[in-house]
């Protein structure tokens, strides 16, 4: 009798405990829709291709009810508005050219709300600002009368805004701040002063510099490089890890289709702790983000003699295993993500996305990683563009955070020799395969687009 008790009594908390899982798995699920996705696109607008720049337009779009809001229409020819994090929030900011900055919340309800407006004292930026633990400011900026580029920093507790860092022999520029508040990585250049294109030109590349904010310390990631590489090629393409440890970044290729190496630096220790070197001809390694906390995803180009062109493959590196595996597994997904560009995935790493240029028509590529098959979806531009010029679809596209969404956009000329171009901007359900095209009114350049969630 006391076992039928016991075994009674172990499938009773047994059941209870699975059916509070499966609960606790349905609730997690359930709020993770429930936060509401945004879509805040922003541009500056003509009112025929080729004239010039008449207002700056933003939009906030919510794909559930396919609906956009009223575009909020300023007059200028300047339009800085960008999504950072502030105070554990992501927020619209506004950047205005006389040295003030205006941060909103962004409402579930489609609208925005001013937060905080920050006075820099006129000073005119030149690189988005970046927030540090203590609420200080950072950007770069010019410095003096002879218009030299270097680091500001914004006193959040005085409202003053000093110079940081001063690099005498050239430029210092666009400051990026570690996600745990302790490093901030900026690039240097000698000779020129700024980046004004009569001054700097295309060659307007640098070397990194790791700034401890904790210690004031300094290291120059040049003279670290130096006896590891062929040549001292130019540093591009940082990008922090979550934890804010590890510093990722490409050397060459800045700004063209030379050979790259990839590094990654751990700031805790001061070393460099991964080195893919690149060969001009063979190889190539392009930083493409980071997966997670200790893992980076990198495009792998090799020049096939048998095929005479570059087959590309995408990689994860762990840097606590020391070891490279393919981004997916399967040998069907792994294929159709070769051939596409522009990739991007969730946070939660479930969902993959690449654009197929090369298909007929172009496709977007989706791979869902979590399934055991790996299941590829394909969504495919059946419009016929065939008549337009310069037609370029699926460009810059955007998974949603949660997967569920997809955002892009297409340009095309109606008539080749106007100077400019018709943009549309697109959100794909990624289900249905349902479409929706967010009617700009008007031309848009300069078009930026980003994912939120409202509060």
């Amino acid at each position: 009798m006391n076992n039928k008790k016991s075994v009674y009594k172990w499938i009773t908390v047994t059941f209870s405990a699975l059916l509070l899982a499966g609960i606790f798995v349905a609730f997690l699920e359930r709020a993770r829709h429930q936060r509401k996705e945004l879509l805040v696109i922003w541009g500056q607008t003509a009112s025929n291709l080729g004239e010039n720049l008449v207002d700056c337009r933003l939009w906030l779009f919510d794909p559930e009810t396919q609906q956009a809001s009223t575009p909020i229409i300023q007059e200028k020819r300047w339009c800085g508005y960008g999504v950072v994090y502030v105070d554990g929030k992501q927020r619209l900011s506004e950047i205005i050219p006389d040295g003030q900055i205006v941060l909103y919340n962004i409402t579930s309800q489609q609208t925005i709300e001013v937060w905080q407006t920050i006075d820099l004292k006129t000073q005119v930026m030149g690189s988005p600002p970046q927030w540090g633990q203590d609420g200080s400011i950072y950007f770069s900026g010019e410095w003096g009368e002879d218009g030299q580029e270097q680091i500001y920093r914004f006193d959040s507790q005085t409202g003053t805004t000093t110079s940081f860092i001063l690099f005498e022999p050239g430029l210092a520029a666009d400051p990026l701040i570690a996600p745990d508040g302790n490093y901030l990585v900026y690039w240097t250049l000698d000779g020129p002063i700024n980046r004004l294109p009569t001054v700097c030109g295309l060659g307007c590349v640098g070397y990194y510099h790791i700034y401890n904010l904790q210690t004031q310390a300094d290291v120059e990631l040049f003279p670290l490089l130096a006896p590891l590489v062929e040549e001292p090629l130019p540093h591009c393409s940082a990008q922090w890890a979550p934890t804010g440890r590890y510093l990722a970044f490409n050397i060459g290729g800045c700004g063209d289709w030379g050979a790259r190496d990839l590094v990654v630096f751990d700031a805790d220790e001061s070393r460099i702790v991964a080195l893919f070197e690149a060969a001009a001809e063979e190889v190539n390694f392009i930083f493409e983000g980071w997966f997670s906390n200790s893992e980076l995803v990198y495009q792998r180009k090799q020049r096939s003699p048998e095929l005479g062109s570059w087959v590309d493959t995408f990689w994860v590196y762990s840097l606590e295993e020391k070891t490279s595996r393919e981004l997916v597994e399967s040998p069907a997904a792994s294929e159709q993500l070769s051939r596409t560009q522009n990739l991007d995935w969730t946070p939660d790493r479930r969902f993959i996305l690449g654009t197929n240029y090369a298909a007929t028509p172009p496709a977007l590529i989706i791979v869902d990683a979590s399934q055991e098959s790996q299941r590829i979806d394909y969504f495919s531009y059946e419009d016929d563009f065939s008549n337009k010029p310069r037609w370029l679809p699926f460009r810059r596209p955007q998974l949603s955070p949660s997967g569920d969404w997809i955002a892009y956009y297409t340009s095309f000329r109606e008539r080749e020799e106007e100077g400019g171009s018709i943009t549309n901007v697109y959100i794909v359900n990624r289900v249905s395969k349902d479409v929706v095209s967010l009617d700009t009114t008007n031309i848009v350049v300069n078009l930026n687009y980003v994912w939120v969630q409202g509060q």
